[in-house]
């Protein structure tokens, strides 16, 4: 939260709303885990397949072999998946994160 109260507030300092950004110099109030973006176990992995309903289990695998992120995923429809000269089929679209 403080640092997207930060980037607002710089954004007003930056366009004179603001005389400075009171965010500058607090701490925030958690550290970020470092495990949270690990790649899951095998164990981990197949467990979630098999207590996943099959809506669950689509966006699952768009992530982990199609590489897509959460925000790309839900935008995914059936006329991305299209026809390659190499691999037979692939998924084509704008990824949203990047454009």
């Amino acid at each position: 939260m403080i640092s997207a109260l930060s980037s607002m507030f710089g954004y007003a300092v930056e366009c004179r709303k603001m005389p400075s950004n009171p965010c500058i110099g607090m701490r925030k109030a958690h550290r970020a885990d470092p495990n949270a973006n690990r790649e899951w176990r095998a164990d981990e992995w197949q467990t979630t397949l098999e207590a996943a309903p099959l809506e669950i289990r689509i966006a699952l695998m768009l992530a982990r072999y199609a590489g897509l992120r959460g925000q790309t995923i839900v935008e995914v429809t059936w006329k991305h998946y299209q026809p390659h000269d190499l691999t037979g089929k692939c998924f084509r679209f704008i990824a949203r994160k990047t454009r």
